[in-house]
């Protein structure tokens, strides 16, 4: 998601005035979450477009990159969801589970803010219960595998924290705004 928002902004930041215009226009409300706050951040350097970006505003929840990462530094310094430890370094967990037998399956994912530790467990706690009883189904027997290795990838894999952390933040957006201005009163 990070590359993703760099290169959006290199491209909006290359468009000319007119054609930024038109595409924020045409486009604007089909853009990802994510992106959305980049176009209307170049539109805002240029002073261009104040009604187009007040519309976008107005017709959606509209996420800042700012905000984002005000939010990321204050869930930095927040305790473990999972364990209370204070004073760690707080990591995304995402970790998928499988259950199957015969003909039904469960493919769950659980995503959470936690200490380095509390990630480990819950590591070996859904790749303990994909092991133990995810291939009891034809459909388990290909989940299964995959979800071990998203489990792994996401453990030891190049996929940010950061990007993981800010994706968790905007599905969470409400909660964690509140929550921080919340600790600020």
């Amino acid at each position: 998601m990070i590359y993703e928002i760099r290169k959006a902004r290199d491209i909006y930041h290359r468009q000319t005035d007119k054609h930024l215009l038109d595409f924020a226009e045409k486009h604007g409300r089909t853009l990802r979450p994510e992106i959305r706050p980049v176009l209307l951040d170049e539109l805002e350097k240029r002073a261009i477009g104040q009604n187009i970006s007040t519309k976008l505003e107005e017709e959606t929840l509209l996420i800042r990159e700012k905000d984002i990462r005000q939010l990321m530094q204050f869930v930095q310094n927040q305790a473990c969801s999972k364990c209370g430890t204070k004073n760690t370094v707080i990591v995304c967990s995402v970790q998928r589970t499988i259950g199957s037998f015969v003909i039904q399956w469960i493919d769950e994912e659980t995503t959470a803010l936690c200490c380095l530790s509390c990630r480990k467990k819950e590591f070996i706690l859904a790749s303990s219960i994909s092991l133990a009883i995810g291939w009891w189904s034809l459909a388990g027997l290909f989940k299964t595998p995959a979800a071990l290795l998203q489990n792994v990838l996401f453990l030891v894999g190049d996929k940010s924290n950061q990007e993981n952390i800010a994706r968790y933040i905007i599905e969470h957006y409400l909660f964690y705004k509140a929550l921080s201005q919340e600790k600020v009163l």
